[in-house]
């Protein structure tokens, strides 16, 4: 599968970047200087401060009706990948966080395979079944992203989620826990954020 680490300007740590291609964007790039990975900028500059020399670039207008953000993840959809591992998507202004989140929404409707990728945690968007391995007794938060988010099944996780109907003003779907090697559930409806302990 061909996958490429898009990495967005935070202040936040970044676990370690496994992908061998890089998609920055703007200001991202200050945080992989010196990486030596092939590697596109994306943005206006307006945080990096100068288009950096000896790597490809991309060049956004100042202003614009999207993030860098997401002009990268659009970049990868049209340029073929078929994953991004975004990365600094934590941390600083909250409603930076906020429109982070929503990324892996644009990506499921490009059919991007996409996740978010914390020093703590990794996050996923869904809007179908959804299975993950990890070790018993990590933390499992499972919220609705947009319109109510209806559950037919689940197993592995110490609170069953089958038969709820999560909306945007409920919390219920905080801090679960797995039971099992492999946690999974089947939605009806809607699209919902899956945040995975480390």
């Amino acid at each position: 599968m061909r996958s490429a680490a898009i990495i967005l300007n935070s202040p936040a740590a970044l676990p370690e970047i496994e992908e061998k291609e890089l998609i920055c964007a703007d200001g991202g790039y200050l945080r992989i200087v010196g990486v030596e990975k092939k590697t596109v900028v994306i943005g206006d500059f307006d945080s990096l401060g100068a288009v950096p020399k000896g790597v490809s670039t991309l060049t956004c207008p100042t202003d614009k009706d999207y993030t860098d953000g997401e002009k990268a993840i659009r970049y990868a959809a049209e340029k073929g990948y078929e994953k991004a591992v975004l990365y600094g998507a934590d941390g600083g202004r909250m409603d930076m966080q906020l429109s982070n989140l929503f990324l892996l929404k644009i990506a499921c409707d490009l059919s991007l395979q996409a996740e978010i990728n914390t020093p703590t945690e990794r996050v996923f968007y869904t809007e179908k079944d959804f299975s993950f391995r990890c070790p018993i007794g990590k933390r499992v938060s499972v919220l609705p992203l947009g319109s109510p988010a209806k559950f037919l099944s689940s197993a592995g996780l110490h609170y069953p989620l089958e038969g709820l109907t999560l909306t945007c003003a409920d919390t219920i779907g905080l801090s679960n826990k797995t039971i099992e090697k492999e946690f999974r559930f089947s939605l009806q409806s809607g699209g919902v954020l899956v945040f995975v302990e480390k």
